[in-house]
This record gives structure tokens, C-alpha cells and sequence, in this order.
């Protein structure tokens, strides 16, 4: 019997990376430790190092096919103690995309890893364990953060991603059906770049561009935020009459198109409480079920 296994549950986003401890942080990492280490947090396995939260987004669709697993050792790291080296994991996955969860598995199942994390100047060396992983998918994990009440209606949830958009649709408190958009912030911010940097002769990043809207220093969003919504739903009521459910959303998308949809799709459009955590939260009800 295994003592002291850590239950943690990891939401791995294309753009951010959350956990059930409500730990977040981009999703991008660069090669290499930096040489003024003030400030930067450094990941070093199998005798490479990354400098995490720095560089650029990765566009696979594909999770498992990324290098994934120096954010997951990252996302550990900041989500446990520095004596816990043994771990049950919960992972997220794209609805239509199960195979990832047999890579993720394949990969993780059973593993023992030594990682060095980096701080500034501080070193500390982990040893970790994962034990069992399983896996769900995006916006049916968000399903289980709704209260009983609300689960017992037709609705359907949209987890507004990175790179792609989970829809997950329910009856009768069954799924009854799920699809994937490939489309997401990521593709809004790319649009959004795109127009300011012609109108203005500029050279703005994507990765740049949620900090640079924030500040104001971008400005004249709301055409790309309505085209993008547009185009969304547009590709759901293909699959269904949106009108017939109540309509969840959650994700990064949704906090960031929060006054849009609660304004333009009202009285269907609902953002879910908590919504960057939805999924991960979500994770972490089910997990307690399973494995109890």
C-alpha cells in the first residue's frame, strides 16, 4: 500500500496550465537556463533545462505530441510541497481527441522522474513518482462543478481554449453528444495582431497581446471579439439548436468574452463561475469519486 499519494489534478491548456490547487501560469517555456536567473523559474530533466512562462506558444493540436512535460513538472512543482514525491494524476484532454489520453497514460503511467527546480538562485531537487492517470475530457469535467439542479437540464457547455473549442452536450443528465472547434484565443489574438500591426506598421506579438489589450495599449478589439463569437456560433448551431439548451461557458475565452456573451447571447449565454478553473476544479469532483 502506497502512503502519501498527492491527488492533483492538472488542466494542461494551450495557453494557460491550472491545477486543483488554483495554481496558473502561461503555457510557454524557452530552452536553456537564462544567465541572470533573478526572477526565473527553471525546469531541468534528462539533461535539459527550460526557462518557464517565457518564449512562445507551441500550435500543435496535439497535446501529448508537445513537449508537455516540463509544464507538468512545473504545474507539480508549484501545486505540492517539496517533500511530496508521489502522485495520482488527473490530466484534460480535447473532447474528440482520445488518443491523447492513451499517449498521456502510456507516458506517465508508473513513471519516477528527477527534476531540479530553480528559483533565482535556490535549487531544490524532486523526485516524482506518478502512480495512476486518468484522464476526461475538456468542458465534461466542467460539468461537475454545476450544482445538481442545474446538471438535470438540457444544456450544453463550451470550454473556450487556446487552440480549440470543446462543446459537450447533456439530456436527461447524460452526455448525449461532443464536438471540437479548432478554434480558440489564441486564433483571436493572432487576428487581433494581425489588424494592429498593418494598421499601425508595428511588430506586436501574440504572445503579448492579452497583456497589451489589458493595458490599452492595443485598442479597437471589439470587431475581432464579435467576429470570433459569430464564427463560434455559427459552427455549434451546425451540430444543434443553441436556443433548446442553456448555454455554459467556460475557459480563458469566456472570461475574456464575458461582457459579450452575457450582453449579446443573453438570456442563454451563462459564464460559469470560476471559469480558468472550471475544468481543473471539475477534474478534482470526479477524482474524488473514482477513487474513493
Amino acid at each position: 500500500m502506497k502512503n502519501n499519494i498527492i491527488n492533483l489534478e492538472i488542466d494542461l491548456g494551450n495557453y494557460n496550465i491550472k491545477t486543483s490547487t488554483g495554481v496558473i501560469f502561461r503555457s510557454t517555456f524557452e530552452h536553456g537556463k537564462p544567465l541572470n536567473p533573478i526572477g526565473e523559474n527553471v525546469i531541468t530533466y534528462d539533461g535539459k533545462s527550460y526557462t518557464m512562462e517565457k518564449g512562445t506558444f507551441d500550435n500543435r493540436y496535439n497535446k501529448a505530441k508537445k513537449n508537455f512535460l516540463p509544464n507538468l513538472f512545473y504545474a507539480i512543482i508549484k501545486s505540492s510541497n517539496p517533500t511530496d514525491e508521489e502522485f495520482n494524476l488527473m490530466l484534460t484532454y480535447p473532447l474528440e481527441n482520445e488518443k491523447v489520453a492513451d499517449e498521456f497514460k502510456s507516458m506517465l503511467t508508473d513513471k519516477e522522474f528527477k527534476v531540479e527546480y530553480q528559483r533565482g538562485q535556490k535549487i531544490v531537487n524532486r523526485n516524482i513518482k506518478i502512480h495512476d492517470v486518468k484522464c476526461i475530457g475538456e468542458s465534461l469535467s466542467s460539468y461537475y462543478t454545476l450544482n445538481p439542479s442545474e446538471r438535470g437540464e438540457d444544456l450544453f457547455i463550451v470550454n473556450i481554449g487556446g487552440r480549440t473549442s470543446d462543446v459537450s452536450v447533456f439530456q436527461n443528465r447524460r452526455m448525449v453528444d461532443k464536438f471540437t472547434i479548432p478554434s480558440g484565443t489564441l486564433d483571436l489574438f493572432e487576428d487581433i495582431i494581425s489588424r494592429w500591426n498593418n494598421e499601425h506598421g508595428d511588430n506586436k506579438k501574440v504572445e503579448d497581446a492579452e497583456r497589451l489589450i489589458n493595458k490599452g495599449h492595443i485598442t479597437g478589439c471589439e470587431v475581432e471579439y464579435k467576429q470570433f463569437l459569430d464564427d463560434l456560433m455559427n459552427k455549434i448551431e451546425k451540430k444543434l439548436d443553441r436556443e433548446t439548451y442553456i448555454n455554459y461557458y467556460t475557459g480563458g475565452g469566456s472570461e475574456l468574452l464575458r461582457d459579450l456573451i452575457e450582453g449579446y447571447l443573453s438570456p442563454n449565454g451563462i459564464v460559469m463561475d470560476n471559469p480558468l478553473f472550471s475544468d481543473a476544479n471539475g477534474s478534482r469532483e470526479i477524482a474524488a469519486v473514482i477513487r474513493k
